[in-house]
């Protein structure tokens, strides 16, 4: 394969990995923030825990169950994965923060799922994007740097 060819593979694929990165990290946080500005928080139930092995530890994917301001009882699951030292268990108690105006934008109360997730996620598509812009310029030149 080519320098220009395998360089624009290369290219094509951080662009659309940075591309994806941005989307889904950007909108996290703008939940998370939009959750912290105008976010009620209440004490939700793990209703069930879902257990995958991946990459040799245990994520945990919980399903919780809170009630809102009006005492209407919904329901999600969290997006982002948790690795524990001990699994959760069904019942247990945990915080949780929802839009007020909109109950499905709904999060575990820490700081990973708020902010940090996010935050590091876009650290990465902005790492991602110098790796394309870097890719592209040995399109652009024919040579290997």
């Amino acid at each position: 394969m080519t320098i220009r060819l395998k360089a624009f593979v290369y290219a094509c694929a951080f662009t659309a990995l940075s591309g994806f990165l941005f989307y889904t990290s950007g909108s996290d946080l703008f939940n998370s923030l939009r959750i912290a500005m105008d976010g009620l928080k209440t004490e939700g139930r793990v209703v069930t825990v879902d257990r995958v092995y991946r990459s040799g530890q245990d994520n945990f994917y919980l399903e919780i169950r809170f009630s809102d301001h009006r005492g209407k009882s919904h329901r999600f699951k969290n997006r982002h994965p948790y690795s524990y030292l001990f699994a959760p268990e069904a019942d247990d108690r945990v915080t949780v923060r929802y839009w007020r105006n909109d109950t499905r934008i709904a999060m575990l109360s820490t700081v990973w799922e708020s902010f940090f997730g996010p935050l590091l996620s876009l650290l990465m598509a902005v790492f991602f994007s110098w790796m394309a812009v870097e890719e592209y310029k040995k399109v652009l030149t024919g040579k290997d740097r």
